[in-house]
């Protein structure tokens, strides 16, 4: 599926920016605005909420970080691929924000065939995996 920049889809979606939908408008791309930070995330249309969603706390420089192997991970499913085949092409998180997981935006970035640039990634020297 191909993304391009887009209104909101529906107008109460006042703290969603950025908006991006694909083709056959099944899909969207957005941030969101949330009270400690910023989220990428992404639905189908009709959704009840985000099936990928990641937290980028209030750092910019991690919010485009993010959002670029959301996209290009995205864009190799076609539309009608299966939710659950997109679900999985996505690692989960235990920490947020994400930089603070000790495996998911470096999972990420590799699933999309990105390097992670040096110093972004910041694992919590305390968190303890469930």
């Amino acid at each position: 599926m191909k993304f391009s920049p887009s209104k909101p889809l529906l107008p109460q979606e006042i703290s969603y920016s950025n908006s991006l939908i694909s083709e056959n408008e099944k899909w969207a791309i957005v941030t969101r605005e949330m009270i400690f930070g910023r989220r990428i995330s992404a639905f189908p249309k009709n959704a009840y909420g985000p099936e990928i969603d990641y937290c980028c706390g209030t750092d910019a420089t991690l919010l485009g970080l993010v959002r670029a192997p959301v996209l290009i991970i995205l864009e190799s499913f076609p539309e009608n691929a299966p939710l659950s085949n997109i679900r999985a092409a996505f690692p989960d998180y235990d920490y947020k924000p994400i930089n603070r997981d000790p495996t998911c935006l470096p999972l990420l970035m590799e699933r999309a065939g990105l390097v992670l640039p040096p110093g972004l990634h910041q694992p919590d020297p305390f968190a303890v995996r469930a």
